[in-house]
């Protein structure tokens, strides 16, 4: 980047399309990022559709079994939904490993 190029006289600058020192090289791309999209779905459908759906169903129908089965349904959508985020949490800086090992202290 031109540095000296981008100093100039303070205060907002006109609006311009010129394109000083940069040039694009192939066309835009749009980021498809899956993995977010499918934390926030498995996570809402767990905690807002089939959490209250075990509810009622255990309160209507009465039976252990069909509470215990949308339990163990529950907790896999949470824990897709858990391991989704783990994985999409790595792309942002403040969970990224360092760089550099910490300075030692003598």
């Amino acid at each position: 980047m031109n540095m000296k190029a981008a100093t100039g006289a303070g205060g907002v600058p006109a609006a311009s399309t010129a394109l000083s020192g940069v040039e694009m090289i192939g066309g835009m791309k749009k980021d498809q990022d899956h993995a977010k999209r499918a934390h926030a779905v498995f996570g809402c459908i767990a905690l807002f559709v089939l959490w209250p759906l075990n509810v009622v169903l255990a309160g209507f129908f009465r039976k252990i079994g069909i509470h215990i089965g949308m339990s163990i349904g529950i907790l896999v959508f949470l824990i897709i939904a858990f391991a989704l985020g783990i994985s999409t949490s790595h792309e942002y800086n403040r969970v990224s490993p360092p760089l550099l090992s910490p300075p030692s202290i003598d």
